[in-house]
């Protein structure tokens, strides 16, 4: 099945765009978004009928920078949240890490600063040490380095040590969404595919070349769990959400391997 969809443009350049799920929920861009995480839900469901484990880690990757899956795994984090899900978001990204920059944008930072400050006073209760609260939404988010524990954690970790960590996520959380970097240019988010029970494949039109997003999609295949992917950045018409730029979202269960 293909839907067309809405994105915004690269989300480091208009942070407002994150936002646009709260601020104005009967936007294209908004309905778009809930189209996808519907098609998450979908694979997800496939994947439990299929007598597997619980499946509600998502994992969101592209095979390159640039392609807006960092905007896409927030979006998603807070459609999630607004459907009364206990979220948590997680950045694994620890050369370019993007989630805390991209969420506390735009909004008034002591607002932000009184929030993890509340936080922080219930998390050692709570056993959330480290987790924020989206100024948004009931979302929690973190970095993966403060979850690890370790300020060398990407030349370290292991999957297994990973696997773990993802294991305690999806006991405490209805969802957890983990935003990756670009799968060609470094292994981490490799680490990730063993633990992910459905995968988000995000790619933006004239960025990656076909070769690469070829190459990214097998590595996301070899484990035999749900892909999602994303086609972000193709024109549309004028008056269509505003003047966003189109997208498509094809929403194939790629479980061959």
């Amino acid at each position: 099945m293909i839907s067309k969809n809405p994105a915004g443009p690269h989300s480091k350049s208009n942070p407002v765009i994150v936002d646009m799920i709260v601020d104005q929920p009967v936007s294209a861009l908004s309905e778009a978004v809930r189209r996808t995480r519907i098609s998450l839900e979908l694979a997800a469901q496939e994947y439990l009928t299929s007598g597997l484990r619980k499946a509600n880690c998502v994992m969101v990757a592209s095979a390159a920078p640039g392609e807006g899956k960092s905007t896409l795994a927030i979006l998603l984090a807070r459609s999630w949240s607004q459907a009364g899900k206990k979220v948590a978001l997680l950045d694994f990204d620890f050369r370019n890490p993007s989630i805390h920059a991209l969420l506390e944008s735009g909004h008034d930072g002591s607002a932000i600063a009184k929030s993890a400050a509340l936080h922080e006073e219930n998390a050692a209760a709570k056993g959330s040490a480290g987790f924020q609260t989206d100024p948004k939404s009931s979302m929690k988010y973190i970095h993966a380095r403060n979850w690890l524990k370790s300020p060398n954690a990407e030349y370290g970790i292991t999957a297994l040590e990973i696997g773990r960590v993802i294991d305690d996520l999806k006991r405490r959380f209805d969802v957890v969404l983990i935003d990756t970097p670009p799968l060609l240019p470094v292994a981490d988010a490799k680490l990730l595919l063993p633990s992910a029970d459905i995968t988000l494949f995000v790619a933006r039109a004239s960025s990656s070349t076909h070769a690469q997003v070829l190459r990214a999609y097998r590595d996301v295949q070899q484990f035999g769990t749900p892909v999602v992917a994303v086609l972000n950045g193709i024109k549309g018409s004028s008056n269509y959400a505003n003047n966003y730029p189109r997208s498509k979202v094809a929403t194939r269960v790629a479980t061959e391997g």
